[in-house]
């Protein structure tokens, strides 16, 4: 069945329509008598969204998915392309019937995966191609089942309650059940440790108020509750915002001493997971200063060389198996290659290129921790899960979501929001959620709380119900929401 086509442009013939239509927007419609409101956003792959099909055309590929975020009847669909107003549509029918889009289910339930299983995309004959476009999809609505999804948060040391000798008393060690992995923020990369009898922040960098031997009495006792816990530490460069690269105070005063200090408090606290949360960035605003789009569509970003080295550094002395390393990773810095045309376009587009292309370092990282917080209008965390899975295939690749106020944007994450970025990691089988952070919300409280601005309790039991991991009604930090809000 033909459907309609407005906008910008007539296409020649079925591979034209694969390109443009790669990384659109498929909004489910409701009834039109109530405002046709979208009940879902379906996301169609950036990679190969299609695949040589029957007679000419190109049949479905990829995981088309979105979550129900409005329940209700769906009745039409509208598909907008990535650049320019190109906009398609058509109808939507239960089986037997005629729709461009036929689902098993019209009625569509609240947060359940409406996933794009099967359909055909052709042009047909005729002098104008584009009203010829012929586009017939299959679809089904499940609920997100989980395979395996893990949840991890970062614990700020800066927040935590200043009695080291009780450490039964510490949120670190109530962490519930549900906690997969637990990282110790922020540890600077100028290590100063040397023995348990250290003072931890004076020689790390954490912000916990106590010597060695005290956090590791905290740690065996949250290993001795939790016992599958794992335990990571984050190193950053800290300070204000602008440290560049190559300064004496940051990551190119990092020397193998301070490689060899990091490794000693790993092990004498028994940590197993190290995370490079590399966020130097210039002071300068000129363009040669940050990443840059090349005219061929290459990215080269200032950070380039020393963020390569980091990276192996951190590898060759902290080595597979006993050890695992993660990378915080800036929520644009994928955006290269086939994802280039993605937006936002800012600084740091394309961040980890340098990271991607060198096979020895997109191998050195185990974990992915995408900073997929709140940006510029338009930034969808989804679209850079699909990003960074597709650059570093061999990584376990997490979703990230914020507690706090909005940090560099605007819009607030709202429970909606996570839900759908939970049920996204679910149907594209990646890793899991990361939350940053565990005690924000407690040291810098914005409330009233609610689903349009949830806490870390909220997000963190919203996860672990998705994940259907064990203790899913307790919540994260005593002090906080202690239930999740009722949802639509």
């Amino acid at each position: 069945m033909a459907i309609a086509v407005s906008g910008d442009g007539a296409a020649s013939g079925v591979s034209t329509w694969a390109a443009r239509l790669a990384g659109a927007d498929l909004l489910i419609l409701g009834p039109a008598a109530q405002g046709s409101p979208v009940l879902a956003t379906v996301r169609v792959p950036v990679v190969s969204p299609f695949a040589t099909g029957a007679n000419g055309g190109l049949a479905l590929s990829g995981a088309w998915l979105g979550t129900v975020l409005h329940p209700g009847r769906a009745e039409s669909f509208r598909l907008r392309v990535l650049e320019g107003n190109l906009s398609v549509t058509g109808t939507i029918s239960a089986p037997g019937g005629g729709g461009d889009m036929v689902l098993e289910n019209v009625d569509l339930p609240f947060g359940d995966l409406l996933t794009l299983s099967s359909g055909l995309l052709g042009v047909g004959a005729g002098n104008d191609s584009a009203r010829g476009l012929q586009l017939a999809l299959k679809g089904a609505v499940t609920s997100a089942k989980p395979d395996g999804q893990r949840f991890k948060v970062h614990w700020d040391s800066w927040f935590e309650r200043p009695t080291p000798a009780y450490p039964e008393q510490l949120y670190l060690t109530t962490i519930p059940a549900y906690v997969g992995t637990v990282t110790l923020c922020f540890g600077r990369p100028q290590f100063l440790y040397e023995s348990l009898s250290d003072n931890v922040y004076a020689t790390t960098g954490l912000q916990f108020d106590g010597t060695g031997h005290q956090l590791r009495s905290a740690l065996d006792l949250l290993r001795m509750r939790q016992p599958h816990i794992r335990i990571a530490l984050a190193i950053q460069q800290g300070g204000k915002l602008g440290f560049e690269p190559y300064d004496w105070k940051g990551w190119a005063g990092m020397h193998s001493g301070h490689l060899a200090s990091i490794r000693k408090f790993v092990d004498d606290m028994g940590i197993r997971e190290i995370d490079v949360d590399y966020e130097a960035v210039s002071s300068s605003m000129d363009s040669d200063k940050h990443c840059m789009i090349q005219p061929d569509g290459d990215v080269r970003c200032f950070t380039d060389g020393e963020l390569v080295r980091v990276v192996k550094a951190f590898r060759d002395r902290f080595p597979r198996p006993q050890y695992t390393l993660a990378f915080d990773a800036y929520n644009t810095g994928a955006y290269f290659g086939p994802f280039s045309r993605q937006k936002p376009v800012g600084w740091n587009h394309g961040y980890v290129a340098a990271l991607a292309k060198d096979p020895q370092t997109r191998d050195a990282l185990d974990v992915i921790n995408i900073m997929s917080f709140d940006e510029q209008e338009g930034y969808d965390p989804v679209r850079a899960l699909e990003a960074y899975s597709h650059a570093f295939p061999k990584a376990q690749v997490y979703l990230g979501l914020r507690s706090g106020p909005p940090w560099h944007g605007s819009n607030k994450m709202s429970l909606l929001n996570c839900l759908d970025y939970i049920n996204a990691t679910i149907g594209l089988g990646t890793a899991g959620i990361w939350l940053y952070s565990m005690l924000w919300d407690l040291g810098e409280p914005t409330p009233p709380y609610s689903v349009a601005h949830p806490d870390s309790n909220m997000m963190a039991m919203l996860a672990a119900r998705q994940f259907q991991l064990p203790d899913a009604d307790k919540p994260l930090v005593a002090g906080l929401s202690d239930r999740l809000p009722a949802l639509p």
